[in-house]
């Protein structure tokens, strides 16, 4: 039986340099043509969407889990941070891609999108020498099945830990709870960037 994955693929994630920063299309002195907006792991609630087509005169999607927000009116921005919009395409929180985790899938038994946004928390600067870290439910990957610089794959509530590796490869970290991997995480990150 074949996985979904497997005979659409995926989208890229939202890789922080493929996103517009915001001031294509516009001159010193006037508005910008468009707002780029992004949310943690490309989800926002319907009043956050009402909220954001208020302040604009259209809302375009991207390939990128980002929206762009046509002709923003002046305080279009502020209404995006106020709904916990990413505005800048160097938020770090761009390179974490989850699946909804325990509470969102049948198989999912931990928060991962409480663990990816630990890690950025605790990882902090060691993230800018990464492309993703996956923080996955199961070992099915549904939300990124390919490899990933850091990848997580819980099961019965813990977590495996791997460098380079896709959910379910074989991992030298195994059983850790989910505040050991995060700290795993950084550990390895910190490994990656200094060469140890």
């Amino acid at each position: 039986m074949s996985h979904l994955m497997d005979l659409f693929g995926s989208a890229e994630p939202p890789h922080p340099n493929l996103l517009p920063g915001g001031e294509k299309e516009s001159c010193v002195g006037k508005a910008p043509a468009f707002l780029t907006t992004a949310f943690p792991f490309g989800r926002l609630t319907a009043g956050t969407l009402a909220a954001l087509a208020s302040a604009c005169t259209e809302i375009r999607i991207t390939p990128w889990r980002a929206l762009l927000l046509v002709a923003p009116a002046a305080d279009a921005e502020g209404i995006a941070k106020a709904h916990g919009a990413i505005l800048s395409h160097t938020d770090r929180r761009l390179k974490l891609t989850a699946c909804s985790g325990a509470g969102g899938c049948d198989v999912g038994t931990t928060d991962t999108h409480a663990t990816a946004l630990a890690i950025a928390d605790r990882a902090g600067p060691l993230l800018d020498h990464v492309r993703m870290v996956h923080v996955s439910g199961c070992a099915k990957g549904c939300a990124h099945p390919a490899i990933a610089d850091v990848t997580l794959t819980a099961r019965d509530g813990v977590y495996d830990v791997a460098l380079n590796a896709k959910p379910g490869d074989a991992v030298p970290h195994t059983g850790l709870s989910p505040a050991d991997a995060v700290a795993r995480v950084a550990d390895l990150l910190t490994e990656e960037s200094t060469g140890a």
